[in-house]
């Protein structure tokens, strides 16, 4: 069998050169066997490094199949039941929809069936830690019933890592150090990219920056490693192709590793099976001529060529990798490579396992590079398309410092506009974009990390101020609407507000109290109503009422600086108080 990778070493060099892959770790096993293990290209265009079997990559997404494991795991320790609703081991859990958040279970997160689409920019370069991450699902739409289709989503895996993590009374990266690391000798593999560069060896990741204007070639350039942590159980393990043959000799030999056996060979199945359709995009039917797909518990599952492949890819900044296997066959597969978003991984995949099986030559390189041709041409297009749509002598509604501010929204990290010389930047995704005007009060916010183009909508109050911005960040639901959020107003300037304003009807009072550091606002005879910072100016401060969008009270300083008048304005009317009584 090693014979049929006699020639393997020149496909993958001119398969890299036509990718512009810098560097690439190819392990092949059969049973226990290794057929190949070898490195190719380097891991630092720098430095000329090579690549060895020993040099760590991001594996981003294949990191589910562990996840899916550790879940295994203790379902063989009588601590977890596949069909038992999450709930009654994370009591809080909350999704937006009621019905799936009291029925959810741990198979309906490992094999994305919980009706959330992706949402990943809830979670993508945010702030939040993993338990933010997971409260904040509870604000995310649905794009469809409770197990109704199959849609990718990374925040249920992050759900199961934490909930494995709950129930042993570890976290989630501990769990699979101590239980799945450690027994099948995965010293090198961790679960970070600081980690990770502590232990020598380690690829540099690149992406390709695509040309823009007419005749700008496209660009290979070094990107920063992705560091956050967040999401661990969805895609944070870094490993190597030697780590990685061992992990698949555990699926190839039905659950054993050496002489132990490492999980039941009926939960090791539980993975392996379909448990949910998949729907067949082009790519699939074009590429495998089939019009199956489905996914087990952290491995797609499908047919191929007359055997089954299973496998998971992972996609992080700078790292595409892929881990398959045929199990008929015990022909295990491992591509690591260092440039994101490019099929390199598949490409090899598809003809290692087809010299393997003996089958003819399928032509997966130049095809897939037709596929991805017909998706740049695609990509080009609609921007061209954008530029004919777009409104001719149709400027902003208010000059550009007008739209700078901090919007919120619940579930997501806040959206932050500033003014730069050059113009619009929104910091979102752990990064600063350029936001380009497009017509009127629309911009477009070129997302350049992921290769898109979204637009933004400002949105405007009844008094014709920028209150807030509407962005589609997830695709398959409605645009996210992000509200201005409110002014910071130093407590000095608070104090000095306080105290009685006599409204000019007769025994009627405003009166102005703080509670701490919120303002607070009583009239004669109502309730009190909290104070929302709204806008600073020259002469005073203005506040929203809490509750009332369309009353706000604006505070004006006099000649000696105190604020001495309090106007209070709502639809139809506008009173002015006078102070009677300082703080």
């Amino acid at each position: 069998m090693t014979d049929a990778l006699s020639t393997i070493g020149d496909y993958i060099e001119e398969a890299m050169a036509s990718w512009r892959v810098p560097g690439l770790a190819l392990a092949v096993i059969k049973g226990d066997e290794v057929l190949h293990m070898q490195g190719y290209g380097v891991r630092d265009l720098a430095s000329q490094e090579p690549i060895t079997p020993e040099t760590l990559f991001a594996i981003a997404s294949v990191s589910k199949a562990f996840t899916a494991m550790g879940a295994a795991l203790l379902v063989d320790d009588g601590l977890l039941e596949w069909d038992k609703p999450v709930r009654d081991y994370l009591p809080d859990f909350k999704v937006s929809d009621s019905y799936a958040a009291d029925k959810m279970t741990m198979r309906d997160l490992l094999c994305h069936r919980s009706g959330l689409p992706r949402h990943d920019l809830a979670w993508y370069g945010t702030p939040f830690d993993r338990e933010k991450v997971i409260r904040n699902i509870a604000h995310l739409s649905f794009s469809h019933g409770f197990r109704e289709v199959w849609q990718y989503q990374n925040l249920m895996y992050v759900t199961a890592g934490f909930l494995v993590g709950r129930l042993t009374g570890a976290t989630w990266e501990d769990f699979t150090q101590q239980r799945i690391f450690d027994p099948l000798a995965m010293g090198r593999s961790c679960f970070s990219a600081e980690v990770m560069q502590t232990r020598g060896d380690f690829a540099t990741p690149y992406r390709i920056k695509r040309g823009r204007a007419a005749g700008e070639e496209d660009r290979l350039e070094a990107v920063p490693y992705y560091l956050d942590q967040i999401m661990g159980p969805a895609g944070s393990i870094h490993s190597c192709a030697t780590d990685l043959a061992n992990w698949l000799r555990v699926h190839l030999n039905e659950g054993r590793f050496g002489e132990g056996q490492f999980v039941t060979p009926g939960n090791l199945a539980q993975m392996h099976q379909p448990q949910m359709v998949m729907p067949v995009d082009g790519f699939a039917a074009r590429l495998h001529n089939t019009t199956i797909a489905t996914y087990g518990l952290g491995w797609f599952v499908q047919p191929y060529r007359g055997y089954t492949l299973i496998h998971h890819g992972g996609n992080i900044d700078g790292f595409s990798t892929m881990v398959a296997f045929v199990p008929q066959e015990k022909i295990g597969i491992v591509v690591l490579t260092n440039l994101d978003s490019r099929p390199l991984r598949d490409v090899l995949t598809y003809e290692v396992a087809d010299r393997l099986l003996g089958l003819p030559d399928n032509n997966w390189n130049p095809r897939w590079h037709a596929l991805y041709d017909e998706f740049f041409a695609a990509t080009d297009l609609d921007r061209e398309v954008a530029g004919q749509e777009q409104a001719s002598d149709a400027p902003p509604t208010h000059p550009l410092p007008a739209f700078a501010g901090e919007y919120a929204a619940d579930g997501y990290a806040d959206f932050i506009v500033k003014l730069e010389e050059d113009g619009l930047q929104a910091w979102i995704a752990g990064a600063w974009y350029p936001l380009e005007h497009y017509h009127y009060d629309i911009f477009n916010l070129d997302l350049a990390r992921f290769e898109q183009r979204v637009p933004v909508r400002f949105l405007m109050s009844v008094q014709g101020e920028i209150n807030a911005l509407s962005v589609a960040l997830e695709p398959q639901v409605e645009p996210v609407v992000f509200k201005r959020k409110p002014l910071t107003v130093d407590v000095s300037t608070l104090t000095a507000l306080v105290g009685r304003f006599a409204l000019p009807i007769e025994g009627m009072e405003l009166a102005v109290v703080l509670k701490q550091d919120r303002l607070f606002a009583i009239i004669t005879g109502q309730t009190e109503e909290e104070l929302l910072p709204r806008r600073l100016s020259e002469s005073g401060v203005e506040f929203q009422v809490k509750g009332a969008a369309d009353a706000r009270l604006e505070f004006v300083q006099d000649e000696e600086g105190t604020y001495s008048r309090a106007i209070l304005k709502q639809p139809g009317q506008v009173f002015t108080a006078q102070r009677i009584l300082a703080p």
